[in-house]
């Protein structure tokens, strides 16, 4: 076995095949490392690089394969192949080991890339070994394929062409399993394709199924290349025998491993890793809950589906179908009909009477903090298991909005978070109420909400809201901070102490600066209970362009307490704003509080004096931190408890940094100088090899 091993060897490295594929494969590598890794600072290696290069791979396998075989059955070599005293199988074991060997080595090299990375910055090892193993197993099967088709033909050329069109037929299932839709028959398409195997192992899922699956086809085609190659040896009945075996026993292995496959989650966002608070609120689902996904099943990202399916495997009241919008009109008329944009890989929720609908461009926030660093949180799990929760429990809170005097509504996107944390929102026309014999503010409430009125209350609605407050109502102000035309609604607040400031807040201690611009702000947080899960995110409020209380420091107000705070140089810039950063003479002077809360009687006021932290631009800038302190302050009003709060996963995107000069010696060497050296190697081989092979035949003509 060893003497056709080396035999294999040696004639693979006399080849300009070889050095040809070598060529091609590390001039993609370098020019691929190049754009994706050095030049935005990427460590993910495997994913943005090696599984592109694989490519390569794919296409000079047939170039390999097709000479194990089919070469020898042409140039009548294969007799005495196998009239020599090394046993039949072995010579096939030897030739699909070193073909194995000489297209993997490269892909082995490779790992000098990870090296280089790894010096220069940190890498997700579990994610890059990912994407090896995908490229190490399709290797192994594709060679086995590949040498079986070889053993059927003695023509080289129809051996590699039988070999590019599995590869059809592998594209082909791709586009049968779209048509397919969703049932068993994409479900069996799905496992037992190679492209789909491979996808999935390079989004960090590796499933104990597939690669048995993947293995056992290897062994039934390097079996079957034997039994190709002995069969003028075999009488009928063996032959028929041992392949009905073969394939029996690689079904049945397949199977038994396939239905009792175990998941391996090497995504970098852990994603799949679903937390224990999650479990046990899937457990706990006693109703039918349907989750919708919105785009054909085909075209969901991979790791989207066995994150979905992780959850409809938990328990069999949740189920998941993928909704093309398209051909499911009624769907988006019963649920959906107010949304304006609606965006693929979005999730519905759907319980009975209740249903929440969830964007795909909320799963993800992220934030740059410099040229190459970012700062993500991914909730998608949080978001699913908050929407579920929702919807499956009848205990919920009830806010009112406030909707006379033109005042503002939340986003679609804030209300979706309000309600998956147990909040019902509607909204009261207070002047109906007051000309009317029901009380002013309904009985159920536990919060009301007065969010940027643009015109002023009257004196019966002022009156109303006192009234409200005054017999243990809690009461929410959002003030629009370029609205000075309020005169009545900011005498309301200074009855209960809060005396607004006009003009907007300039802050001039820049730590304390959202996104780099002095009245947009990030003020200082006070420790409450209101505040606490953004303390404990560690994460900033951005309440941008913002009023200022006044805070009265030589008479301290015990039931008032400040929530956010500007530094002591800020100062509320009341005119000239071509002069923005520059204190004028009538502006006056911090510290102020953005947030207060007064406590009376029973009753509560909170005083936010911004609009515009609530925008969505906002609190994805913040995190998630505006919408965070926005539930603080509902659950803390409405005196809720927790319920509940699954953390979202830090994204932890991975940076290499590089010195411009070492950057371009980097890509002078892998993208011109081994793929040169390789090609210069590989003439050198043939002119040596060719010169052998005429002093040879000179010699055996001179004997002749």
């Amino acid at each position: 076995m060893s003497a056709v091993f080396k035999r294999e060897i040696k004639k693979y490295y006399t080849s300009p095949v070889t050095y040809i594929y070598y060529f091609f494969f590390f001039l993609a590598c370098g020019i691929l490392f190049s754009v994706y890794c050095l030049a935005n600072y990427n460590t993910q290696f495997g994913y943005y690089v090696l599984s592109k290069a694989f490519y390569i791979c794919v296409l000079m396998i047939p170039l390999f394969t097709m000479q194990m075989f089919a070469r020898e059955r042409q140039i009548k070599t294969d007799q005495l192949l196998f009239t020599s005293p090394v046993p039949g199988y072995a010579i096939v074991v030897a030739k699909y080991l070193s073909t194995v060997l000489v297209v993997a080595l490269p892909v082995l090299l490779s790992l000098i890339y990870p090296v280089i990375i790894m010096n220069h910055g940190e890498i997700n090892v579990d994610f890059m070994v990912c994407s090896y193993i995908a490229v190490c197993l399709l290797i192994l099967v594709l060679v086995a394929i590949g040498m079986f088709m070889s053993t059927i033909t003695s023509n080289p050329v129809l051996a590699a062409i039988l070999l590019y069109f599995f590869y059809v037929l592998l594209i082909l299932l791709r586009v049968f399993e779209a048509l397919a839709g969703q049932n068993i028959l994409y479900d069996f398409l799905h496992d037992i394709s190679l492209y789909d195997i491979y996808l999935d192992m390079v989004s960090g899922i590796v499933r104990s199924g597939n690669v048995v699956f993947v293995i056992v086809l290897t062994l039934l085609f390097v079996n079957l290349a034997w039994l190709k190659i002995t069969y003028n040896r075999l009488s009928s009945g063996k032959r028929i025998t041992g392949l009905a075996l073969m394939i029996i026993l690689s079904m049945f292995v397949s199977f038994i491993f396939n239905i009792n496959s175990v998941t391996m989650d090497f995504t970098p966002e852990k994603i799949l890793t679903l937390s224990n608070d999650t479990i046990d609120i899937l457990n706990s689902v006693r109703k039918k809950t349907q989750i919708y996904y919105i785009g054909r099943i085909s075209n969901a990202n991979a790791t989207y589906q066995e994150f979905l399916k992780k959850y409809e495997n938990q328990n069999d009241n949740i189920s998941v179908e993928y909704v093309d919008l398209n051909e499911n009109r009624t769907l988006h008329t019963q649920y959906m009909s107010g949304v304006t944009r609606i965006n693929e890989a979005s999730l519905l929720v759907v319980c009975e009477d209740e249903y929440i609908y969830l964007d795909s461009d909320d799963y993800i926030t992220t934030k740059q903090e410099s040229d190459y660093e970012y700062h993500s949180l991914l909730e998608i799990e949080s978001q699913l298991t908050e929407a579920i929760y929702y919807t499956n429990n009848t205990e919920k809170k009830k806010i009112y909005m406030l909707s006379s005097n033109q005042e503002y509504e939340f986003t679609e996107r804030m209300v979706n978070k309000i309600k998956r944390k147990g909040y019902d929102i509607e909204l009261l026309y207070i002047k109906d109420k007051i000309t009317s014999i029901e009380p002013d503010v309904p009985e159920d409430c536990d919060v009301l909400i007065m969010n940027s009125p643009e015109e002023d209350y009257s004196d019966d609605e002022v009156d109303a809201l006192t009234e409200y407050v005054d017999e243990g109502g809690k009461l929410i102000v959002f003030l629009d901070p370029l609205n000075e035309e309020l005169p009545k609604l900011y005498s309301f607040l200074e009855d209960y102490g809060l005396s607004v400031e006009s003009g907007i807040v300039i802050e001039q201690d820049e730590s304390m600066y959202a996104d780099e611009t002095p009245y947009y702000l990030a003020p200082q947080i006070s420790e409450h209970d209101i505040t606490k899960s953004v303390l404990d995110s560690n994460l900033h409020v951005y309440t941008m362009t913002s009023k200022g209380i006044d805070i009265d420091e030589s008479n301290s107000n015990e039931s008032r307490t400040d929530i956010l705070m500007t530094s002591r140089r800020a100062f509320a810039k009341k005119s000239d704003y071509d002069n923005i950063s520059d204190k004028g003479d009538e502006d006056v002077g911090g510290p102020f509080s953005i947030a207060s809360l007064v406590e009376r009687n029973n009753g509560e006021l909170l005083l936010v004096t911004s609009n515009i932290f609530l925008n969505d631009d906002a609190d994805k800038d913040s995190l998630g931190a505006d919408s965070k302190f926005l539930i603080g302050m509902l659950d803390y009003m409405s005196n809720k408890k927790q319920w509940i709060n699954i953390a979202g996963k830090n994204v932890k995107y991975n940076v290499a940094l590089y010195q411009t000069d070492y950057v371009k010696r980097i890509r002078i060497i892998f993208i011109v100088v081994i793929p040169l050296l390789i090609l210069i190697l590989g003439i050198a081989v043939v002119i040596i090899r060719s010169k052998n092979i005429l002093i040879n035949h000179r010699q055996i003509k001179m004997k002749g």
